[in-house]
Parts: C-alpha cells; sequence; structure tokens
C-alpha cells in the first residue's frame, strides 16, 4: 500500500521486500505484522521465505449480511494462510474490535477462539485505536494481544492505566505508530499547515530535541522500547537502508521524555481524523 503520511515512494518492491526481511532476521526481528485489508500484502510475505518469523495478520469488519459467522472467519484465516504459504500463523487479531461491543459479540469471540483448539493460529487479539475500547472488551473475553498506538505525543494506552492493566493479565501489549506515520520525524518547517493547530505541542517538541541534542528517530524508538509494559514493538519500513537506520538508532537507553498530552488532542493521535483537518 501508499502508506504513511511522509511516504514518497510508494509501495515497496517485493525484491526490497526481500531485502528488508533478510536484514531483519539477520538482527533477531523475529515477527512480521499484516493484515487482510493491506493491499497485497500478504501475498508479497508468501513468495519470500518467512519461515523465521511469526506472522500477525488482522481480520477485517465482519459484514451485517453473514449470517454463517465462524464459516466466515475460518474461510478468510484460510484464504490468508494460503497467500502467506503457511499451515499456521503465530496470531489473529481483530482489526474492528467495536464488534464486540455488538449482539454478535460471543460468535465473533469463540470462532476466534476455535481457531486456537484447530491449531490454526496459537494467539487470538484486537487491534485498538483508543484505551477506552478496552473497557468493556478485556474483562469479558480473554484475549492473547493488544495491539494499541504509542508515541511521544499519543501515551493514552500509558495514562489510562491499561498498559499495566494488561501486563497483570499477562495480555501481551504490541505498539504501534510509533513514530506516528512519519509525522513525529518531520523537520518543523516541514509540518503541514493543517497540524500548526498543535503549535504549542510541536515547539516543545522540537525545543526538547535541541536541548537534548536526540534525533527524533532515536527519541522515538527508545521512548517505545523502555516501556516495561511493552512486549513488541511495531516499526513500518520502505525499504531496507531504512530498516538499517532503524537499528543504529536503537541503543535501549533510558530517556525521560515530558509529557506533553494536555496540548495535543485525538484528532493529531488518530490519524484517520487527518483528511477532514
Amino acid at each position: 500500500m501508499d502508506y504513511g503520511i511522509s511516504n514518497n515512494q510508494g509501495k515497496t518492491h517485493p525484491d526490497e521486500v526481500k531485502k528488508i526481511l533478510n536484514l531483519a532476521s539477520a538482527n533477531s526481528i523475529g515477527s512480521i505484522d499484516t493484515a487482510m485489508s493491506y493491499g497485497n500484502s500478504e501475498e508479497v510475505i508468501g513468495t519470500v521465505d518467512n519461515n523465521n518469523f511469526k506472522i500477525i495478520t488482522k481480520l477485517p469488519e465482519v459484514p451485517e449480511q453473514i449470517t454463517d459467522i465462524p464459516n466466515w472467519i475460518e474461510s478468510n484465516l484460510l484464504k490468508s494462510l494460503k497467500k502467506l504459504r503457511c499451515s499456521s500463523i503465530d496470531s489473529l487479531l481483530l482489526h474492528y474490535p467495536d464488534q464486540l461491543l455488538e449482539k454478535k459479540s460471543d460468535i465473533i469471540y469463540k470462532s476466534l477462539d476455535s481457531l486456537k483448539e484447530k491449531k490454526l493460529v496459537k494467539k487470538i487479539g484486537i487491534s485498538i485505536y483508543e484505551p477506552s475500547q478496552l473497557d468493556f472488551i478485556i474483562p469479558r473475553f480473554d484475549f492473547d494481544i493488544v495491539q494499541s498506538p504509542l508515541n511521544i505525543a499519543d501515551r493514552r494506552i500509558i495514562n489510562s492505566g491499561w498498559s499495566s492493566k494488561l501486563r497483570k493479565r499477562k495480555i501481551e501489549l504490541h505498539v504501534r505508530s510509533i513514530f506516528l506515520q512519519g509525522l513525529m520525524l518531520v523537520k518543523k518547517e516541514e509540518i503541514e499547515k493543517k497540524f500548526k493547530l498543535w503549535d504549542v505541542f510541536w515547539n516543545n517538541w522540537y525545543e526538547w530535541l535541541n536541548e537534548t541534542n536526540i534525533t527524533p528517530l532515536n527519541a522515538c524508538l527508545n521512548f517505545s522500547l523502555q516501556h516495561e509494559d511493552v512486549s513488541k514493538v511495531i516499526i513500518g519500513t520502505q525499504n531496507a537502508n531504512q530498516l538499517q537506520e532503524i537499528l543504529n538508532n536503537i541503543d535501549n537507553k533510558f530517556i525521560r521524555v515530558p509529557d506533553w498530552s494536555k496540548d495535543v488532542t485525538d484528532n493529531l493521535v488518530n490519524p484517520s481524523a487527518w483528511g477532514s483537518l
């Protein structure tokens, strides 16, 4: 897909995907995060040697007209397995967990759980957009994984207390959007006009970077990696050179980044809202 606000190269060529995954494997990156709705990503991943990776994919929203939900869920997973050229995968997540707030919630959950019994997946989970989604879902259903946004601008999963609650329940927390689709890495003068609504945040961010002499990439990476509640950090990259740069900036040094949560709103940390800014 042509993904990310800072993406000026378009879709990654399959040959480059091989380079990325070879470099990842050589540096102990052990998982690939994808989804059924991510363009032709599953097919591309299936064309390369992915045996060294735990694969995580995501199930799209179950259409309203579907009456046989268990069959729909399993058939979609089997299609993904065929594309990925795997007999099973590590994890299957719900891309739209709000469906667990509806009448069909129990049948959706039981259908996912049955895939574990059939050994088609080892773990099941949900991909969330905000921690409030967990308030009803986690007490009711037994999931293995929660995937959530986390970055220096968006600390809702931590500040809400949910990150520590998940760890205590032995639920893995996988965090994504650690660069806020690349927006956190953009030079100050290159920030689009629509994001100037949050000038106070941006001024604090760039002043802190100057004062500490830390690059945005280094700060974003190590901020996400230093949280004990986090099991996996998900990164996106367009080519092997970008991945190498990311690897070069992982130093696991604890950095205390001021919390500027009061200076941001949901419209900044939720990329789906950017189109209406």
